[in-house]
């Protein structure tokens, strides 16, 4: 409903819109957008955004049609969380966004926030794993080429990659309505701009240069980058001296992991096309790589799970050379030759794992099956073929880790492979860092013959590194693996007599009607007391900092919270306590840490779900530690408060 006030002699006042979901059901675990805007906007022949109009081609790409101009027409946004209420009602710009995808009937659509509409930003936390809460530009997108199979192979890309370093783009599935219209599931991400690197990485937005393609300058100048392709290109990379130079101008590793992540992908639509790379115009800056529309990749548009898309990258004869010159003349160091392989087997075995990804798969599946069949009705789809294609991914990511390590093998010319066994003794005493992930307890991984693996001990705080269960090495911290066969090894760690913190309790959904707030308890089981200055809480996107002559004394607990009026409404005689973190956990489980000034001194990584105790998950109950000496990083360690709210402050509920 839109309403307007009028009166002969004056200007018209603003425009109120409020949009009521009739009869709809619970929004459950998706959120709602809500588009409006005058009809002419969208549909007038002339002038719309959406249709073809006057101008328009023939063949599929529908040359000069009015969805290829950019054109912005006003807006108003609503958004509505999944528990109903609305987060944001206010009036923007629009634009129709993406390449190809613009022929389809549901067009991905840009949302911009500027001062002619009203504010000049879009000022809500949509994403969990953002730490963000002002956006100028928003995407709520069709999931380009991937529309009418999948649905979902860009944002499950996008999920695999976190964590890596890599720059991806956060991704919610939302149901949107268009001027009260259904209008079906789309995805909302966020866009890859200067704003973005300014949030992501704190660096001025005016002072970036952001490239695309062949070095095409979307901001700033491509001087940097051509004066590093030229010194590749006059000199040869082979000499590491050489290499160090193109090193301080781009950040290899950073490359080395989005190469692995699109040749993983195998998304045919790269490397000649969707490339993204930007760097700060601060001194001493580097260029770094954008995972960027990758919807062509996971078994779609003739890219089977079979491809060898890695030796695809190393054809000197092929289509595009300048696309993989980069990587090609970079390749020529053997040195980071073999850092590709290391890091490339760690993330086969770990973030693009079948046992990883399956379960983000799961995830991203489960918010969209109960909405699919109207979307695939809505846009002449199929639920069916819809369905059939999140099983096409599921098999490519079963099956793709082992032809990768096959084109790997082959690529390189490499004698086999082995099965490396890893762990920790004793449980949560310590981690062991390798290339591109870390261990922090049992492993199984398959690594590569005659390629070492590095692996580095680092004890976590309270503990000394003590040496490995074998012998044969050096006492050293760092070891290079060159096993000739399966191999087996634990680093040892010793406690160093120091402080022992402990998270000992979590609130991460509280129930409605006794709202505290997330809590996180930390419990001190040593019998002496412990000042906790610089110390740390952190997620994966937020840090909180102890306040100075923070104390924690022999046996006592101290409750950090997000709300401290909230957890005081509910908890009003517990005094040990700091607020505010100033974010809170995620209902769906995340890892949290504790540092010490030393490093990493605690961790847990909890979920909603079993093995974890579900029961906590918005009933009123938490998470408490059964026993303060056994390993928190184990599930079986955890058990749900018998008490509603918890017990924040003092000896949990739960005993051994």
């Amino acid at each position: 409903l839109r309403a307007r006030a009028f009166e002969t002699g004056l200007w018209p006042g603003p425009i109120c819109t409020n949009t009521y979901l009739v009869n709809a059901e619970p929004l459950g675990d998706i959120p709602v957008f809500s588009l409006v805007t005058e009809p002419d906007n969208l549909w007038d022949w002339d002038t719309g955004i959406y249709v073809l109009g006057p101008n328009a081609g023939g063949g599929g790409w529908s040359p000069g049609a009015n969805f290829w101009n950019d054109w912005e027409r006003p807006l108003h946004v609503e958004f509505f969380e999944t528990d109903g209420e609305r987060k944001v009602s206010m009036d923007m710009g629009t634009k129709i966004h993406g390449g190809w995808s613009r022929t389809l009937p549901q067009k991905s659509q840009r949302l911009i926030a500027r001062g002619g509409y009203g504010e000049a930003e879009l000022e809500y936390a949509f994403f969990d794993d953002v730490d963000n809460s002002k956006f100028k530009t928003l995407l709520l997108r069709n999931s380009g080429n991937d529309f009418y199979f999948g649905n979902c192979r860009d944002p499950i890309i996008h999920l695999a990659s976190e964590g890596t370093g890599i720059d991806d783009l956060a991704y919610r599935r939302t149901l949107v309505y268009l001027n009260g219209e259904y209008w079906g599931l789309m995805g909302l991400r966020e866009r890859q701009d200067e704003d973005y690197l300014a949030y992501h990485h704190d660096v001025d937005p005016d002072r970036v240069d952001l490239l695309e393609i062949n070095a095409s300058v979307i901001e700033g100048s491509a001087d940097h980058y051509e004066e590093m392709l030229d010194y590749l290109r006059s000199n040869d990379m082979s000499d590491d001296a050489h290499f160090a130079v193109v090193d301080s101008m781009m950040d290899t590793r950073n490359y080395a992991h989005y190469v692995a992540h699109q040749v993983w992908a195998n998304n045919t639509d790269w490397p000649w096309n969707n490339i993204k790379f930007w760097r700060s115009q601060e001194p001493g800056s580097r260029w770094q790589w954008l995972l960027y529309d990758t919807d062509f990749g996971l078994g779609l548009f003739g890219g089977p799970y079979t491809a060898n898309s890695l030796g695809g990258l190393f054809d000197p004869n092929g289509d595009s050379y300048w696309s993989r010159e980069l990587f090609i003349e970079l390749m020529q160091n053997q040195n980071y030759e073999e850092e590709f392989i290391r890091l490339y087997a760690d993330l086969l075995n770990t973030s693009l794992s079948p046992a990883t990804l399956l379960p983000v798969v799961d995830e991203v599946e489960e918010h969209m099956i109960h909405d699919m069949p109207d979307h695939a009705v809505k846009w002449n789809g199929s639920f069916v073929f819809w369905q059939s294609h999140m099983l096409t991914i599921r098999t490519f990511i079963t099956n793709r880790p082992d032809w990768c390590r096959d084109h790997v093998r082959f690529q390189f010319q490499l004698a086999g492979m082995y099965d490396l066994h890893l762990d920790i003794s004793p449980p949560g005493s310590g981690r062991i860092q390798l290339t591109a992930t870390e261990i922090d307890g049992p492993f199984t991984g398959v690594y590569f013959l005659g390629v070492a693996v590095h692996a580095h001990a680092i004890p976590n705080a309270g503990y000394q590194f003590a040496g490995w269960s074998d012998t044969a090495l050096s006492g050293a911290a760092f070891q290079r693996l060159t096993p000739s066969g399966d191999y087996d090894l634990a680093a040892t760690f010793t406690p160093d007599g120091s402080t022992q913190i402990v998270f000992n309790e979590l609130q991460y959904n509280p129930s409605n009607s006794a709202d505290s707030g997330d809590w996180i308890e930390l419990h001190n089981p040593s019998p002496q007391a412990a000042t906790l200055d610089n110390w740390q809480l952190r997620d994966t996107n937020n840090t909180f900092t102890f306040p100075p002559n923070t104390t924690l004394a022999p046996g006592g607990y101290l409750v950090l919270t997000t709300d401290l009026a909230a957890f005081t409404t509910q908890f009003p005689t517990v005094t040990n306590v700091l607020g505010d973190l100033g974010f809170g956990l995620s209902g769906s489980g995340e890892r949290i840490e504790l540092h010490a000034p030393t490093g990493l001194h605690d961790f847990v990584e909890y979920d909603d779900s079993a093995p974890w105790p579900p029961g906590p998950d918005g009933n009123g109950t938490t998470l408490e530690l059964i026993d303060a000496t056994t390993d928190n990083a184990l599930a079986t360690s955890w058990a749900e408060s018998t008490v509603l709210g918890g017990t924040p402050g003092e000896q949990n509920s739960v005993t051994p």
